[in-house]
């Protein structure tokens, strides 16, 4: 049985994207559900395919820190999600959820979680408890609110083109914010307080003004407000000495 097809030259690493399929390989599958060789795997990539579901043999890789299932047709997941009790990174983008799973508020070892371009109208609070969180990537959906949770290490954070209408609050501890294609009109003095911002993309929105505050963001480097009804801009952002793109 010949998987090396399937497998980096480290063994840890496999790969089955644009398997066409929505199922997996029957040597594959029967790999995953031997405990002794089965150890060694840390990343799994099987997007673009066609899965309505994570085959349950995936579920026994308790040590994969890399899961990408983006682009196939996932609207769901089961409980026992939990088992990978090692996960860092997980992209589930390009699916069909209409919710957020609350199974995924189990996986606290979490830091980066994509659900980018699925059919979301809201974000349970129950992800909050997802205390590891650094990125999050919720780009293209029709959220039309955000409601912020208590993310202590979020420094990343995609809006773009999610219909909302007004900035997210109490994200204080941002450094990149993405907020393109929406229908924002200002920008408020509440952006005083995001201190460690660095990278902010508000372009194609609706902005009419953006608060004097903003001169407060000394690590800002790059601002786009491209594609807005703005007729002028602050003369106070004169004192952020780190802007290096606007």
């Amino acid at each position: 049985m010949d998987l090396t097809k399937y497998f980096d030259h480290t063994g840890t690493v496999v790969d089955i994207k644009r398997w066409n399929k929505s199922e997996l390989p029957p040597e594959l599958n029967k790999h995953f559900l031997d405990k002794f060789k089965r150890g060694n795997i840390r990343s799994l990539d099987m997007s673009e395919n066609t899965f309505q579901n994570i085959p349950e043999s995936i579920f026994r890789l308790e040590r994969l820190t890399t899961l990408s299932a983006a682009s196939n047709q996932l609207t769901n997941l089961p409980h026992n999600v939990s088992s990978f009790e090692s996960l860092s990174d997980l992209d589930l983008s390009n699916n069909q959820f209409k919710n957020v799973p609350e199974s995924l508020c189990e996986l606290k070892t979490l830091s980066s979680l994509n659900l980018s371009k699925n059919r979301l109208k809201s974000i349970t609070p129950k992800l909050c408890q997802l205390n590891n969180l650094k990125t999050l990537r919720l780009a293209d959906n029709s959220l039309t609110t955000f409601e912020s949770a208590d993310w202590p290490q979020l420094t990343e954070l995609d809006l773009s083109r999610t219909q909302l209408t007004h900035i997210p609050k109490c994200l204080n501890q941002l450094e990149i914010l993405k907020l393109s294609g929406n229908a924002i009109s200002e920008i408020p003095d509440s952006i005083g307080l995001w201190v460690k911002l660095k990278h902010l993309d508000i372009d194609k929105n609706e902005l009419k003004s953006i608060s004097q505050e903003i001169a407060k963001l000394e690590s800002m480097e790059t601002l786009n407000v491209e594609a807005n009804q703005l007729t002028s801009l602050p003369v106070v952002m004169k004192k952020i000495t780190s802007l290096k793109n606007l």
